[in-house]
């Protein structure tokens, strides 16, 4: 059956793409997202496609063949922006209404996203036809490119690029299914241990398919080691291999959602410095796994001590949201609140709660690469 939707991961193998920072590859966070995608639409009974599944070099005339061999009606390309702006972006063809655009724009916004516009472009030498190839190219398949966020951003889109990704994703899905006439609903708990972890027929990522079970489990290490070994995917776990060091005494012990598992004692984490890696922790370790409800019992590592912005321009909330409704205002590097209170997840990530020093309480991210413990 042919698909009817088409998703394009932008850019890919030699082509980095222009939305890559410190923090990812847009390359790779483009395919991040697709695959994501690819996961729901095919939960929710949706024929679809991908002009690519893995790391790989297309040309121009190459993606644009693959979306017009398809036969599908629909592409979604998937990019990270670069330019110093904030906020998502969907632009449409000339010769398209706009409607599919402005409605991923919303769910965007609904989903905590500034959305900038949706907007059309022509070429400098010819006002009749589109600027970018993936619109002028794909033949009678309507093209949208969605702009997740700023690679840049002196505002919020990096983290929130990094911590609620998935929630963008999820908003395209639902934006399409309302334009197309699908049924939708909310992934379940299956697809949330899947979508990390699923091996589309093709890819190539090295990830097991199998988990044992730790999947959405808090993986916790302890306060009182130095540093951590975390491996790249696809690769054994063994010393020599490894692709940094994580500093868990540094931060008075690291926590992380446990993503999948690729063998026994071998965890899936997404980290802020090394992206998705693999992490051994048998018990022996040191190291603790837990349900969230029973998190509580680690909250002396935090506890009391002091929340410090190691970037500026960091959003603080009245209420553990990542709604823009909800903040209150930003600090810069270096200031910070006296004491956290808590720590609680909000969505798929976590925030602390945190009290100044006239008792006022506020939740800001507990991301380590924008929060110091001191």
């Amino acid at each position: 059956m042919a698909p009817v939707l088409m998703i394009d991961p932008g850019h890919g193998g030699k082509d980095a793409g222009g939305g890559t920072n410190q923090y990812w590859q847009e390359k790779d966070l483009n395919l991040q997202i697709s695959l994501y995608q690819y996961n729901r639409y095919k939960e929710l009974g949706i024929p679809i496609g991908m002009t690519r599944m893995k790391d790989e070099t297309l040309t121009p005339e190459e993606r644009t063949r693959r979306v017009k061999a398809s036969g599908a009606k629909y592409c979604h390309s998937n990019h990270i922006n670069a330019g110093g702006g904030d906020g998502a972006e969907v632009i449409h063809s000339i010769y398209s209404d706009g409607k599919m655009a402005k409605m991923i724009g919303e769910e965007l916004k609904k989903a905590g996203q500034n959305f900038r516009s949706a907007y059309t472009r022509t070429l400098p030498t010819n006002s009749q036809r589109d600027y970018y190839f993936m619109i002028r190219d794909t033949g009678k398949v309507e093209t949208n490119i969605i702009e997740y966020g700023f690679a840049d951003s002196s505002g919020d889109d990096i983290q929130q690029l990094r911590s609620n990704w998935r929630d963008f994703a999820e908003a395209v899905v639902k934006a399409f299914c309302q334009f197309a006439g699908y049924p939708y609903r909310s992934p379940s708990s299956t697809t949330q241990r899947i979508e990390s972890v699923k091996k589309p027929e093709n890819n190539t990522s090295g990830e097991s398919a199998t988990g044992n079970g730790s999947a959405g489990r808090l993986l916790i290490l302890p306060a009182d080691a130095e540093t951590w070994r975390v491996y790249p995917l696809g690769v054994s776990p063994v010393k020599g291999n490894e692709k940094g060091f994580l500093k868990p005494s540094k931060f008075r012990g690291l926590e992380y959602t446990i993503e999948g598992s690729t063998q026994t004692h071998v965890y899936i984490i997404e980290t802020a410095n090394f992206g998705r890696v693999q992490i051994y922790a048998a018990p022996s370790t040191g190291a603790k796994i837990v349900n969230g409800k029973d998190r509580g019992s680690e909250k002396s590592g935090y506890a009391g001590l002091r929340a410090e912005s190691k970037v500026n321009n960091l959003r603080f909330y009245s209420r553990p949201s990542w709604s823009d409704k909800y903040v209150v205002n930003t600090i810069d590097k270096g200031i910070g609140f006296p004491e956290i209170v808590d720590k609680v997840k909000v969505g798929k990530s976590y925030q602390y709660k945190v009290k100044n020093s006239k008792g006022d309480i506020y939740y800001l991210t507990a991301n380590p690469a924008f929060v110091r413990i001191v």
